[in-house]
Protein backbone atom coordinates (compact mmCIF):
# COMPACT_ATOMS: atom_id res chain seq x y z
CA UNK A 1 0.00 0.00 0.00
CA UNK A 2 1.44 3.59 -1.13
CA UNK A 3 1.52 6.02 1.21
CA UNK A 4 0.50 9.55 0.14
CA UNK A 5 1.06 13.09 1.06
CA UNK A 6 -1.82 16.08 1.22
CA UNK A 7 -1.63 19.67 1.92
CA UNK A 8 -4.44 21.17 3.40
CA UNK A 9 -5.46 24.51 0.63
CA UNK A 10 -4.98 27.74 1.93
CA UNK A 11 -4.51 27.38 5.38
CA UNK A 12 -2.00 25.60 8.20
CA UNK A 13 -4.82 24.59 10.24
CA UNK A 14 -6.52 21.40 9.94
CA UNK A 15 -10.21 21.36 9.78
CA UNK A 16 -11.88 18.22 10.18
CA UNK A 17 -14.49 16.76 7.49
CA UNK A 18 -13.09 18.96 5.04
CA UNK A 19 -12.82 18.00 1.46
CA UNK A 20 -10.36 21.01 0.78
CA UNK A 21 -7.26 19.02 -0.48
CA UNK A 22 -4.51 18.91 -2.91
CA UNK A 23 -3.57 15.80 -3.78
CA UNK A 24 0.35 17.37 -4.83
CA UNK A 25 2.58 19.43 -3.11
CA UNK A 26 2.47 23.03 -4.58
CA UNK A 27 5.76 24.81 -6.01
CA UNK A 28 7.71 25.90 -3.30
CA UNK A 29 11.32 28.02 -2.48
CA UNK A 30 13.94 25.30 -2.54
CA UNK A 31 15.47 24.65 1.18
CA UNK A 32 18.84 26.26 2.09
CA UNK A 33 21.56 23.38 1.11
CA UNK A 34 23.77 22.41 3.29
CA UNK A 35 27.30 20.77 2.09
CA UNK A 36 27.08 17.31 4.53
CA UNK A 37 23.43 16.23 4.21
CA UNK A 38 22.68 13.24 2.28
CA UNK A 39 19.55 12.04 0.42
CA UNK A 40 17.49 9.69 2.67
CA UNK A 41 17.12 6.37 1.38
CA UNK A 42 13.08 5.17 0.01
CA UNK A 43 11.70 3.16 2.64
CA UNK A 44 9.09 0.54 1.38
CA UNK A 45 6.24 2.28 0.13
CA UNK A 46 7.32 5.26 -0.72
CA UNK A 47 7.82 6.78 -3.98
CA UNK A 48 11.09 8.08 -4.41
CA UNK A 49 8.53 11.36 -5.29
CA UNK A 50 6.75 11.53 -2.66
CA UNK A 51 9.84 10.96 -0.17
CA UNK A 52 11.39 14.21 -2.11
CA UNK A 53 8.48 16.28 -1.60
CA UNK A 54 8.07 15.34 1.96
CA UNK A 55 11.54 15.85 2.77
CA UNK A 56 11.73 19.46 1.08
CA UNK A 57 8.84 20.44 3.17
CA UNK A 58 9.91 18.89 6.46
CA UNK A 59 13.08 21.05 5.89
CA UNK A 60 10.59 24.14 6.64
CA UNK A 61 11.54 23.14 10.26
CA UNK A 62 8.70 20.78 11.72
CA UNK A 63 7.29 22.26 15.33
CA UNK A 64 4.98 19.86 15.80
CA UNK A 65 3.29 16.67 14.36
CA UNK A 66 -0.22 15.41 14.90
CA UNK A 67 -1.69 11.43 14.68
CA UNK A 68 -4.82 11.49 14.36
CA UNK A 69 -6.72 8.90 16.79
CA UNK A 70 -9.89 9.25 15.22
CA UNK A 71 -12.44 5.87 14.85
CA UNK A 72 -10.87 4.83 11.47
CA UNK A 73 -7.35 5.38 12.43
CA UNK A 74 -7.80 3.95 15.24
CA UNK A 75 -8.75 0.50 13.88
CA UNK A 76 -5.90 0.84 11.48
CA UNK A 77 -3.37 1.28 14.34
CA UNK A 78 -2.70 4.57 14.91
CA UNK A 79 -2.19 3.63 18.94
CA UNK A 80 0.83 2.23 17.75
CA UNK A 81 2.39 4.90 15.36
CA UNK A 82 1.66 7.59 18.02
CA UNK A 83 3.47 5.51 20.37
CA UNK A 84 6.63 5.13 18.02
CA UNK A 85 6.43 8.35 16.98
CA UNK A 86 6.22 9.81 20.47
CA UNK A 87 9.37 7.88 21.47
CA UNK A 88 11.49 8.58 19.03
CA UNK A 89 10.74 12.35 18.22
CA UNK A 90 13.32 14.29 18.97
CA UNK A 91 13.27 17.18 22.10
CA UNK A 92 12.51 19.93 19.84
CA UNK A 93 9.01 18.33 18.12
CA UNK A 94 6.26 17.89 19.96
CA UNK A 95 3.41 15.08 19.33
CA UNK A 96 0.25 15.22 20.07
CA UNK A 97 -2.65 12.56 19.25
CA UNK A 98 -5.26 14.54 17.11
CA UNK A 99 -9.19 13.93 15.89
CA UNK A 100 -10.03 13.31 12.12
CA UNK A 101 -7.32 14.98 9.54
CA UNK A 102 -9.84 13.93 6.90
CA UNK A 103 -9.15 10.97 4.34
CA UNK A 104 -10.54 8.62 6.37
CA UNK A 105 -9.69 4.87 5.42
CA UNK A 106 -6.32 5.60 3.95
CA UNK A 107 -5.08 5.79 7.11
CA UNK A 108 -3.27 5.97 9.68
CA UNK A 109 -2.44 9.57 9.03
CA UNK A 110 0.01 11.92 10.25
CA UNK A 111 0.20 15.90 10.18
CA UNK A 112 3.34 18.20 10.07
CA UNK A 113 2.85 21.58 11.74
CA UNK A 114 3.51 24.42 10.53
CA UNK A 115 3.80 22.92 7.06
CA UNK A 116 -0.04 21.42 6.93
CA UNK A 117 1.00 18.00 5.52
CA UNK A 118 -0.87 14.83 5.62
CA UNK A 119 0.62 11.20 5.59
CA UNK A 120 -1.32 8.93 5.18
CA UNK A 121 -0.97 4.99 5.52
CA UNK A 122 1.39 5.27 8.31
CA UNK A 123 0.16 2.10 9.68
CA UNK A 124 3.97 -0.02 10.72
CA UNK A 125 5.85 0.55 13.21
CA UNK A 126 8.81 1.10 10.34
CA UNK A 127 7.08 3.53 8.64
CA UNK A 128 5.84 5.53 11.69
CA UNK A 129 9.62 5.53 12.51
CA UNK A 130 10.91 6.49 8.80
CA UNK A 131 7.87 9.37 8.87
CA UNK A 132 9.68 10.65 12.18
CA UNK A 133 13.17 10.70 10.45
CA UNK A 134 12.20 12.50 7.38
CA UNK A 135 9.91 15.12 9.65
CA UNK A 136 13.13 15.54 11.75
CA UNK A 137 15.36 15.84 8.58
CA UNK A 138 17.67 13.36 9.57
CA UNK A 139 19.91 11.92 7.22
CA UNK A 140 21.36 8.30 6.78
CA UNK A 141 18.87 6.75 9.18
CA UNK A 142 19.15 3.31 10.05
CA UNK A 143 15.53 2.58 11.04
CA UNK A 144 15.66 -1.17 12.23
CA UNK A 145 18.61 0.41 14.97
CA UNK A 146 16.51 2.90 16.13
CA UNK A 147 13.38 0.34 16.26
CA UNK A 148 15.69 -2.41 17.96
CA UNK A 149 16.96 0.52 20.60
CA UNK A 150 13.55 1.44 21.46
CA UNK A 151 12.35 -2.27 22.03
CA UNK A 152 15.41 -2.47 24.35
CA UNK A 153 14.05 0.43 25.71
CA UNK A 154 10.55 -0.59 26.95
CA UNK A 155 12.14 -4.14 27.84
CA UNK A 156 14.09 -2.43 30.16
CA UNK A 157 11.59 -0.38 31.50
CA UNK A 158 9.52 -3.72 32.35
CA UNK A 159 12.74 -4.66 33.82
CA UNK A 160 12.68 -1.38 36.45
CA UNK A 161 9.14 -2.13 37.10
CA UNK A 162 10.35 -5.58 38.90
CA UNK A 163 13.03 -3.80 40.61
CA UNK A 164 15.64 -5.76 38.17
CA UNK A 165 17.54 -2.57 38.07
CA UNK A 166 20.89 -4.05 36.87
CA UNK A 167 19.15 -5.67 33.78
CA UNK A 168 17.30 -2.36 33.12
CA UNK A 169 21.01 -0.82 33.34
CA UNK A 170 22.13 -3.34 30.78
CA UNK A 171 19.75 -3.08 28.35
CA UNK A 172 19.46 0.91 28.21
CA UNK A 173 23.60 0.64 27.41
CA UNK A 174 23.18 -1.52 24.46
CA UNK A 175 19.94 0.52 23.59
CA UNK A 176 22.41 3.99 23.88
CA UNK A 177 24.69 2.03 21.85
CA UNK A 178 22.77 1.71 19.03
CA UNK A 179 22.22 5.31 18.71
CA UNK A 180 18.64 5.84 17.10
CA UNK A 181 17.91 8.84 15.94
CA UNK A 182 15.81 10.38 18.36
CA UNK A 183 14.51 9.66 21.72
CA UNK A 184 18.24 8.72 23.45
CA UNK A 185 17.63 11.59 25.75
CA UNK A 186 14.67 9.27 26.88
CA UNK A 187 16.87 6.01 27.23
CA UNK A 188 20.06 8.31 29.08
CA UNK A 189 17.07 8.99 31.60
CA UNK A 190 15.94 5.86 32.34
CA UNK A 191 19.42 4.59 32.82
CA UNK A 192 20.20 7.64 35.30
CA UNK A 193 17.20 6.19 36.95
CA UNK A 194 18.10 2.54 37.35
CA UNK A 195 21.69 3.50 38.49
CA UNK A 196 20.36 5.99 41.12
CA UNK A 197 18.42 2.92 42.26
CA UNK A 198 21.60 1.03 42.48
CA UNK A 199 22.93 3.46 44.19
CA UNK A 200 24.98 4.51 41.44
CA UNK A 201 25.14 8.17 42.29
CA UNK A 202 27.85 9.64 39.77
CA UNK A 203 26.89 7.11 36.98
CA UNK A 204 22.88 8.51 37.92
CA UNK A 205 24.62 12.28 37.95
CA UNK A 206 26.45 11.44 34.57
CA UNK A 207 23.53 10.42 32.79
CA UNK A 208 21.31 12.96 33.76
CA UNK A 209 23.44 15.72 32.27
CA UNK A 210 23.79 13.77 28.95
CA UNK A 211 20.20 13.63 29.18
CA UNK A 212 19.85 17.37 29.30
CA UNK A 213 22.63 18.35 26.90
CA UNK A 214 20.74 16.48 24.29
CA UNK A 215 17.52 17.74 25.34
CA UNK A 216 17.98 21.36 27.49
CA UNK A 217 14.25 21.53 27.80
CA UNK A 218 14.09 18.05 29.13
CA UNK A 219 13.37 19.25 32.76
CA UNK A 220 11.06 15.62 33.67
CA UNK A 221 15.06 14.41 34.41
CA UNK A 222 15.88 16.74 37.31
CA UNK A 223 12.35 17.09 38.97
CA UNK A 224 11.47 13.70 38.93
CA UNK A 225 10.95 12.57 42.84
CA UNK A 226 14.39 10.74 42.43
CA UNK A 227 16.59 13.08 41.48
CA UNK A 228 14.92 15.29 44.34
CA UNK A 229 16.03 12.56 46.86
CA UNK A 230 19.83 11.81 45.44
CA UNK A 231 20.76 15.25 45.24
CA UNK A 232 19.55 16.15 48.79
CA UNK A 233 21.49 13.14 49.91
CA UNK A 234 24.64 14.62 47.54
CA UNK A 235 23.99 18.06 49.78
CA UNK A 236 24.68 16.30 52.96
CA UNK A 237 27.60 14.53 51.22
Amino acid sequence: MMMMAVVLEGTHSFLPNSNQFILWFPPSPPPPTTTNQKPLSTPPGISKRHRTRLTKAAAAKTQEVRVCTNRTCRKQGSFQTLEVVTDLAPPDITVKSSGCLGRCGSGPNVALLPQGIIVNHCGTAAKAAQFMATAANVSDVNISKSLEALALRKTAQAESELANFSKAEELLSLAIDLQPFGGIHIMYKYRSLARLAMRNYLGALEDAREALRLAPRYLEVMFSWPWKNMMQRRSHI
